[in-house]
């Protein structure tokens, strides 16, 4: 897919809240008012999260360690990176392309074990390998693509971005709808303002919009996406950051990216 995400200070739209936010606002936890995110598939507030990184050596682990670690400070979860091949997440290295892909937080349970629940480039030395672990362990922690925000301010050239994302990255047009357009506000979530500037959002090429409109990637997480972590997952005073376990040993390696049942593939972001 045409390379995703991008960051920096949040960019701020007045909404008008509904009376569900407002009272989740008042509630002595509030899930209300972030960029996007699913709220009906975040973890257990104070969950140690099991990832398993089965098919990696120690240099990929420590890489993806020290990337996913920048959501920490800003979470009330735990990660624990165990040994072996049984995990609530489960990573595996994409041997095929650049890109990541994942299951959107706790649809990660939804797939088998045995089977992987998140995909990362296998090049942990590119400069981009960093950016793409931070957008994916955002689906991971229950996080939507921003740059499909419902008041997004986006002008799609949606025939352009069509053939564009056809062109370069094979996407069909349900792909793109799915993973790239703006999606119809939803019950089920809660928006903090649309922030062009979130490790969410996708570079967006300006021959896919209208009046040159364009969005380029940016490696750090968003003012926007800690307001959003902060009220998905509030922390104490005495939340630890993390918890590490021995590196993973097993052998197993995906060459070939592998094949889920559509019943689970129709879950993953960031994949065609």
């Amino acid at each position: 897919m045409i390379s995703p995400m991008s960051a920096t200070p949040s960019h701020t739209l007045q909404l008008t809240p509904s009376a569900e936010e407002e009272a989740d606002a008042a509630a002595p936890v509030s899930r209300s008012k972030r960029n996007v995110g699913d709220r009906e598939k975040y973890w257990p507030h104070g969950k140690t999260l099991k990832i398993a990184m089965y098919d990696a050596d120690n240099s990929f682990i420590e890489a993806v360690k020290s990337a996913a670690s920048k959501w920490l400070p800003h979470i009330n979860i735990k990660f624990d990176f165990v040994s072996g091949e049984e995990g609530d997440i489960r990573i595996a290295e994409n041997f095929i392309s650049n890109q990541g892909s994942s299951m959107i937080g706790t649809d990660a349970l939804k797939v088998p074990q045995g089977l992987p629940t998140m995909m990362l480039p296998y090049d942990h030395l590119s400069p981009r390998f960093a950016y793409v672990v931070m957008h994916e362990f955002g689906h991971l922690l229950g996080a939507l693509h921003a740059h499909q925000h419902p008041d997004t301010e986006i002008p799609w050239n949606r025939s352009k971005a069509y053939e564009l994302y056809k062109a370069q990255a094979g996407q069909t047009k349900s792909n793109v709808d799915e993973q790239v357009l703006p999606l119809p506000r939803s019950n089920t979530r809660h928006y903090e303002p649309y922030d062009r500037h979130s490790i969410m959002h996708y570079d967006i090429s300006e021959h896919t919009t209208l009046g040159h409109w364009k969005q380029a990637e940016n490696p750090q997480i968003s003012a926007g996406d800690i307001a959003l972590m902060r009220k998905a997952y509030p922390k104490t005073a005495d939340t630890p950051q993390q918890v590490t376990s021995p590196a993973p040993s097993s052998p197993r390696s995906y060459r070939v990216p592998p094949t889920l049942p559509e019943e689970y593939r129709r879950l993953w972001r960031d994949v065609g």
